[in-house]
């Protein structure tokens, strides 16, 4: 016999589940932007050392707010690249910034949902 509340029951959904989700869904474009802006100003994105191998654009949260899908490959020829939304890309500062910035524009164009008073 299971005595754990429903919400907290390994691989059971909670009732509430796709109502959150499709609560969430309008806010996106103010998440993404937010997340976007702060990764931004506080320099998230940078290479900060050799022995970081993974990036805050490979973050599975990152993914579901932003819709930006980042892997890491590395090649010896190449050296570290990014596939990005299916588009390769070297892995430099200034080209996650680049990117980031170019979503981060397309979320600010986006409307927000009328608040209900």
């Amino acid at each position: 016999m299971n005595t754990l509340p429903v919400f907290l029951q390994p691989n059971s959904k909670h009732r509430s589940t796709a109502k959150l989700n499709e609560a969430m869904e309008s806010y996106r474009p103010l998440l993404a932007t937010w997340l976007i802006e702060l990764i931004l100003s506080l320099g998230w994105y940078k290479k900060n050392s050799a022995r970081r191998h993974s990036s805050i654009m490979e973050d599975n949260g990152f993914s579901a707010v932003t819709g930006i899908c980042a892997e890491m490959t590395h090649d010896d020829k190449k050296g570290a690249t990014f596939i990005i939304n299916g588009e390769t890309i070297k892995l430099t500062d200034t080209a996650c910034a680049r990117i980031l910035k170019s979503h981060l524009g397309k979320f600010q164009k986006q409307p927000l949902p009328p608040t209900s008073r």
